[in-house]
């Protein structure tokens, strides 16, 4: 079984956010058309994807702090309704709300579907959530833009053969788990289309496929970055930028073991500041939330 987890921050309330998930028009507004939903323990959670219905039930709603379904497809074989977990954690932070998403018990084979979708829905919820409109949805599963390998029936972004890492991503990965090889708080995680590493619980790189890195960085420094080391800013799906703290670097500029370390160094860097302020979640809450 595979899992796929991700994070975006968003400029609105816990609050706000919270709505846009246990709220039938609120949903809707950024993923899928029709749904049916009531959200507690055991409640229903349904709705229609691009033609295809996803269906399971509310497991934990805690406002407006932590959302918890399970998720499956009507007619699926290998991802019946309510057959893996999709979690949704919100944490206040300066100007706004960080969303964690962790999807859980999927299937090898759905995991690059999924990201692909997630990738696609999340920045239409930091849109809507932060007041804007984000327009029509014409995103459609990966298999229903091209003949599925496999030759599995489509789903909304989890029909997809399983991933493979080319040779220059494998190598830029065995080199990173070599320079993280003295961190002992380190995991990876499937994320972003690709490898992330994580220390003290954050993210520090992500070994894309084709060996491109995503790079959290000091966003106080990502001018320069950019401008003398030929980063880029990196976007989450076209025209949306994950903001300055994320940069890509292209896989010609780490082939050198000095490039690498230098870009690794730099995200440690910031690893070690951002390690340093605990989350809303581990100060708990300023103030009290009304019931609702």
């Amino acid at each position: 079984m595979a899992e796929y987890a991700t994070s975006i921050e968003i400029d609105a309330p816990p609050t706000r956010v919270f709505d846009h998930l246990v709220t039938e028009d609120g949903l809707t507004a950024w993923m899928g058309r029709h749904a049916a939903l009531t959200p507690e323990a055991g409640g229903e959670f349904a709705v229609d994807i691009a033609g295809y219905a996803i269906r399971g039930h509310y497991l934990h709603v805690e406002r407006p702090h932590r959302v918890v379904v399970s998720w499956g497809v009507t007619g699926s074989t290998d991802l019946p309704p309510g057959a893996s977990t999709v979690e949704f954690r919100l944490t206040a932070i300066a100007g706004g709300t960080r969303v964690d998403l962790v999807h859980s018990e999927l299937p090898d084979v759905r995991l690059d579907g999924h990201a692909d979708g997630w990738t696609h829905f999340l920045p239409r919820l930091r849109s809507v959530a932060g007041g804007a409109d984000a327009g029509p949805d014409r995103w459609r599963p990966i298999d229903d833009r091209a003949p599925s390998a496999s030759g599995q029936s489509g789903a909304p972004g989890m029909t997809a053969t399983p991933s493979t890492t080319p040779s220059d991503a494998s190598a830029t990965v065995e080199r990173i788990r070599a320079l993280l090889a003295e961190h002992p708080t380190t995991r990876e995680v499937s994320m972003f289309g690709g490898l992330s590493f994580m220390v003290n619980d954050k993210m520090i790189v992500n070994v894309r496929r084709g060996g491109d890195l995503l790079v959290r960085v000091d966003p106080h420094r990502s001018p320069q970055l950019v401008t003398e080391h030929g980063a880029r800013r990196a976007e989450m799906g076209a025209g949306r930028s994950m903001g300055p703290g994320w940069l890509e670097v292209p896989a010609e500029r780490t082939t050198d073991d000095d490039q690498l370390r230098f870009w690794f160094d730099v995200a440690m860097s910031f690893n070690v500041r951002a390690a340093a302020y605990p989350s809303r979640r581990a100060r708990g809450p300023a103030r009290a939330e009304k019931p609702r």
